[in-house]
């Protein structure tokens, strides 16, 4: 199946979601929630679209562009330095922590800006 992923900063996610939820004759919804729309087009593609704050987009690219290993070899680099990985965002003393961009998240744990198409895990 093609798939094709989005992610997208806004301040009203819910708006969106309703907005998209209206066209249902293009389209089946497969999964909604606050931050997330699944949806399979008439044309067969599915589309996912994840939504955060502006402030969290950051947190947001680095988790959609991640490959699972990198995303684990993450987590384990966040719990090293006192900060916590929920749900793809960062914590610090159980207060949600803003990443605009990727370059700040990755900072933040000490590390160089790795870039999309290098995040297979291997480092």
């Amino acid at each position: 199946m093609n798939c094709i992923e989005i992610a997208a900063a806004t301040q009203n996610a819910e708006s969106i979601i309703i907005i998209i939820q209206g066209l249902e004759e293009y389209l089946k919804i497969e999964e909604a929630s606050q931050d997330t729309i699944r949806l399979l087009l008439n044309s067969g593609i599915q589309l996912t679209i994840w939504f955060s704050k502006p402030t969290q987009f950051g947190s947001l690219m680095r988790y959609t562009t991640g490959s699972p290993a990198h995303n684990e070899l993450l987590k384990a680099r966040t719990e090293s330095i006192n900060f916590s990985y929920q749900s793809g965002t960062l914590q610090k003393d159980g207060r949600l922590v803003d990443f605009e961009t990727e370059s700040n998240l990755y900072n933040a744990l000490g590390l160089s800006l790795i870039p999309p198409e290098l995040r297979e895990g291997l480092d």
